[in-house]
């Protein structure tokens, strides 16, 4: 059973390809803060794929890129799929 409080936000939602069918749902949510060193921080966050496709996905990259509200480049990171039946997460 899942409980949220009204202080969580919500799960940030993206799909892939931005226009036309949906292929993948990616779900990403609150930043978790692993380890810094000076001004370099390392961060980890819960994330989900759905696999919205007709088709198995063996294998797939995204890298994904994070602006603050001003639209400046703050970090980026990757995303791995590998073997994701239809309609799975």
């Amino acid at each position: 059973m899942l409980t949220l409080s009204a202080k969580e936000p919500r799960a940030q939602v993206v799909v892939w390809p931005a226009s036309g069918p949906t292929i993948l749902r990616f779900s990403f949510g609150k930043f978790k803060e692993l380890s810094s060193i000076g001004n370099l921080h390392n961060y980890i966050m819960d994330t989900s794929a759905e696999n919205r496709w007709d088709k198995r996905i063996s294998d797939a990259t995204f890298f994904l890129y994070l602006f603050d509200k001003n639209k400046a480049g703050i970090g980026e990171g990757w995303i791995t799929l590998s073997n994701v039946g239809l309609g799975n997460r």
